[in-house]
């Protein structure tokens, strides 16, 4: 972006507003896209710019080796992930003798089949991560681009006390950014990101009970063919239905006389959403497999097929619009070119044939000299 978030700000204790000089009120997107490995090490950036065509002074200032590249609206699409998926496999040199893993979030834009296929071809296994999850499991999110974050709004922040009175434009993101990056993007945040999600080294119990509580609130038991639900191993209620009445539970029983709001009114339960278009939900895929590729890549012939079926709808609306337009404003050159008789002589009168020169254009340039007897 072309405007900085907000640091914190000194100012005389009691003041009531507290003013900062930023580059302006909304900025102008800029995308950049990171890649790291669980050594330490990092890729070139690539950088998405909001312009039609690319230019080779937008990356004055970036880290040796950015991928530049362009799309009116900043954002990473589809054709443009093909050009980082190169990038990518020029730098880390992966081959099928050579094999690398690459971890990313199962964004449509980062799962066509161009891009499948260059993977496989080249060796590249794609491993994406289930869907609302890259807070917890994606390294970059974990610990990475906070750290970049306060190391860009801070070179921004010393850009314009360098400049006063001149705003960041797109041409100056490369600059911050290259000096962010180096910043940010250290060993020792890279490792400890790649550890912390569990990644590298694997750690499976790297996550608590704690850690999936917030999900608990949509989680319902799956019911059972006759419509019932299933006993929960968890439940205490279950438990205690199930055991036999012993004294030594009945002791243990009066032992827990307290009861706490859990025991009365359980956690919270969301209801059941009602909803029409039930969309296919997101999971972790190997996307380069065999199997997962081609639903992808049936997927992908389904919505083109769409996509060309609405595109062909539209386009015929237009042409009867406009044929509708032409036909009208014919009757209407021909309703003014109608004579009327208005006299009883034999004498007949040659009409110009210049003033059907509009709808001659219009209808097949018809020419021809019309008489008419008054």
């Amino acid at each position: 972006m072309t405007v900085q978030k907000f640091l914190k700000v000194l100012a005389v204790k009691g003041s009531k507003q507290v003013n900062k000089v930023t580059s302006g009120e909304r900025g102008t997107l800029v995308t950049t896209c990171c890649i790291v490995n669980a050594t330490g090490q990092y890729l070139p950036p690539a950088m998405v710019f909001p312009r039609t065509h690319f230019k080779d002074h937008m990356l004055k200032g970036a880290p040796p080796g950015t991928l530049g590249l362009a799309t009116p609206s900043g954002w990473m699409n589809a054709v443009l992930f093909m050009h980082v998926m190169q990038h990518f496999i020029k730098y880390s040199n992966s081959s099928t003798d050579n094999p690398c893993l690459l971890i990313y979030d199962n964004h449509e834009s980062h799962l066509s089949i161009g891009v499948l296929n260059l993977a496989k071809a080249s060796g590249v296994t794609i491993l994406t991560l289930p869907p609302h999850s890259s807070n917890k499991l994606q390294p970059l999110d974990v610990g990475v681009f906070k750290a970049f974050s306060t190391a860009y709004n801070a070179v921004i922040d010393s850009w314009m006390m360098q400049h006063p009175g001149k705003p960041i434009s797109i041409y100056e993101v490369a600059e911050c950014v290259g000096i962010a990056h180096i910043k940010a993007l250290t060993p020792s945040n890279i490792i400890n990101s790649f550890k912390k999600c569990g990644i590298y080294p694997y750690d499976a119990n790297v996550f608590s009970d704690l850690d999936f509580l917030p999900s608990d609130v949509t989680d319902r038991p799956n019911p059972t063919d006759n419509g019932t639900e299933l006993l929960l191993p968890g439940n205490d209620v279950n438990k205690e239905n199930s055991l036999p009445e012993t004294n030594e539970n009945i002791e243990e029983k009066k032992s827990n006389l307290f009861r706490g709001p859990e025991d009365f009114k359980g956690f919270p339960k969301a209801e059941v959403r009602k909803v029409k278009n039930l969309r296919r939900k997101g999971k972790s895929i190997i996307a380069t497999d065999t199997p997962e590729k081609n639903e992808i890549e049936e997927r992908s012939f389904v919505r083109s097929l769409k996509i060309s079926k609405k595109e062909d709808k539209v386009a015929t609306e237009k042409i009867k619009k406009i044929k509708k337009k032409v036909f009208t404003e014919d009757s209407e050159s021909s309703e003014e070119l109608i004579l009327n008789s208005s006299s009883g002589d034999d004498s007949f009168v040659r009409i110009d044939p210049d003033g059907f020169e509009d709808l001659d254009r219009r209808s097949r340039r018809r020419r021809s000299r019309i008489y008419r007897k008054k």
